[in-house]
């Protein structure tokens, strides 16, 4: 199935982090490379008033980082709620530990893993997310922002004010940062579609649950996008 495509002005590109780390790098996808064409000729037909890129953005020792904890990538440990650690509020009905899923270092700001694929024409963002800059928050949507009292980015209301109805997602992983993306995106009241031949995942099991998260959240997953 393709979207149908609707006026121009209402739609909104995400790029997901197409970067170095997770396509050659430590975190590598499997394939990933193979979607940085479609997704430039998407770019270049200019279907899109509004184009955000996003990019993981990590300091040294990161939370998500196995090495951070002397674990081994690929594995989980449970960490106190950083944002119960910070509002100090006993009333909170968040939960009081989170599981972090621990990866390999990568996307390190300023290395060459998280630079954007150097194929990839970034001239077409409008505007660039960096997320998971603070070294105690993990964070895989371009909806969020750890810097900011109300956890949210810029990107919302910036997609908000530009009168933006409809998004689309495409980018890396597709079981991750995509889809959380995709979710956050259907959240805030947008109508989300996420284009399956411009995206890669890092497990069929992850991709499969992903795939239901976003169903429930209202998510339709398209495999092309029809001007």
């Amino acid at each position: 199935m393709a979207a149908a495509a609707t006026d121009r002005r209402n739609r909104a590109l995400i790029v997901v982090d197409v970067q170095n780390d997770f396509i050659s790098g430590s975190l590598a996808v499997k394939d990933a490379e193979a979607i940085v064409s479609p997704i430039n000729e998407l770019l270049r037909g200019k279907h899109f008033d509004t184009v955000v890129f996003s990019r993981d953005s990590h300091p040294v020792g990161h939370v998500s980082f196995a090495s951070t904890h002397g674990k081994q990538p690929f594995t989980s440990i449970q960490l106190p709620n950083p944002a119960l650690l910070e509002t100090r509020n006993p009333s909170s009905t968040e939960p009081t530990m989170l599981t972090q899923e621990l990866w390999p270092d990568h996307c390190v700001a300023g290395t060459s893993g998280w630079e954007f694929h150097p194929a990839l024409d970034v001239e077409f963002a409008d505007f660039i997310i960096d997320k998971g800059q603070r070294a105690a928050r993990d964070s895989y949507s371009a909806f969020w922002r750890e810097a900011d009292s109300d956890d949210t980015t810029k990107l919302g209301r910036e997609l908000s004010k530009r009168g933006v109805v409809e998004v689309y997602c495409v980018g890396l992983a597709y079981d991750y940062c995509v889809g959380s993306t995709a979710i956050d995106a259907a959240a805030h009241g947008f109508k989300t579609y996420v284009i399956n031949s411009m995206v890669k995942g890092v497990m069929p099991e992850t991709c499969a649950s992903m795939s239901e998260r976003m169903d429930a959240a209202g998510v339709t997953i398209v495999d092309s996008f029809e001007a």
